[in-house]
């Protein structure tokens, strides 16, 4: 029997349900029902991809991707453990337990970095490849990285989005909408901050996706925040920005955005990461909401528990003074 559950203790989530399953798994790694709620999450996950990206998976990816999580869990639980003596048929207990999903490597963790753009539920031989990634440390070198499941991430979670209109030779520069969506789960119950601005004078979308990315790491600056994981699906962006050399921006005119995320996100120990657009969809509703949005004048409002005398995002704004970039809104709960 489990023990009784206390719902007011599990964390309050607004990209996904990781940290309340981590609230409701018991510390046996091999318990069944550890097993039944991987499992569940991962056909949410298949379920999502046929909704949303027109993919599909089969029976046996979701096997196959069960049994590289769980076993990945397990090789994380032994090396927190102290080291034992090796069975007398040569095999660790972990051999006893689980048999190896691959051989060849480890499975990469939930929060770690996949390398395949595409995900794990692009193809049947997308799934093989999950042999295939080298277990990487949670220092994670920024080499184009593709995040599967962010919300794993420890610490503060940055979702960055922009919405403006195509590109178009023919187009004068014209309004944009960002949107920026903060999780702290430094803190309990986790922090949530909503923000939707507009920039004006915008020449591309790839200079409205550095925009937000910038007010983004001016606004974590500004807070305090450290080793944030700030989020975006700009392919182009993240694979400058995890570049050594930042000199040559894709395009000239984002230098000035580009530099300002660098130094900022320097000072926290940031990084950033890729995430696919349907991970991304609160930040990118903020974005379309600033854009459509006229008239509105900023008064930051804050619901959070803790923030009895003064909200910490309201000083935060203050800081912010970026030309072309007007903050609409700010929330904090």
């Amino acid at each position: 029997m489990y023990p009784p559950l206390l719902t007011d203790n599990l964390p309050q989530e607004n990209d996904g349900i990781q940290l309340t399953i981590q609230a409701i798994i018991t510390n046996s790694i091999d318990d069944l029902f550890n097993r039944i709620l991987i499992t569940m999450w991962y056909l949410w996950n298949a379920r999502n991809d046929t909704h949303f990206q027109r993919k599909s998976w089969t029976p046996w990816q979701v096997h196959h991707a069960v049994a590289a999580h769980t076993a990945t869990l397990l090789a994380l639980h032994d090396s927190q453990q102290p080291p034992t003596e090796p069975q007398p048929s040569g095999m660790t207990d972990r051999d006893h337990r689980l048999p190896p999903t691959h051989t060849d490597a480890s499975p990469v963790l939930p929060w770690h970095v996949s390398h395949n753009t595409q995900g794990i539920a692009n193809s049947a031989a997308g799934m093989n490849q999950i042999g295939h990634r080298a277990q990487e440390e949670i220092n994670i070198p920024t080499n184009r990285p593709n995040l599967q499941i962010p919300a794993l991430i420890p610490g503060v979670r940055c979702y960055v989005d922009a919405s403006t209109a195509p590109d178009h030779p023919s187009l004068p520069p014209r309004m944009a909408g960002l949107g920026i969506f903060f999780v702290n789960t430094q803190v309990q119950p986790a922090q949530m901050i909503y923000i939707k601005a507009q920039m004006s004078g915008t020449h591309s979308v790839l200079m409205a996706e550095a925009a937000a990315l910038a007010l983004a790491a001016v606004l974590n600056d500004a807070l305090n925040f450290n080793n944030t994981a700030f989020l975006s699906d700009c392919q182009q962006l993240v694979d400058f920005l995890s570049l050594n050399d930042h000199t040559h921006p894709p395009d000239w005119r984002i230098k000035f955005f580009t530099q300002l995320f660098i130094n900022c996100s320097a000072r926290s120990h940031a990084q950033i990461f890729k995430i696919s657009r349907n991970l991304n969809s609160t930040a990118d509703s903020l974005a379309r909401q600033a854009l459509s949005t006229t008239g509105s004048t900023l008064e930051p409002a804050c619901s959070y528990l803790h923030h009895h005398h003064q909200c910490p995002l309201s000083v935060a704004l203050t800081s912010v003074n970026m030309q072309a970039v007007n903050i609409l809104s700010a929330s904090c709960c």
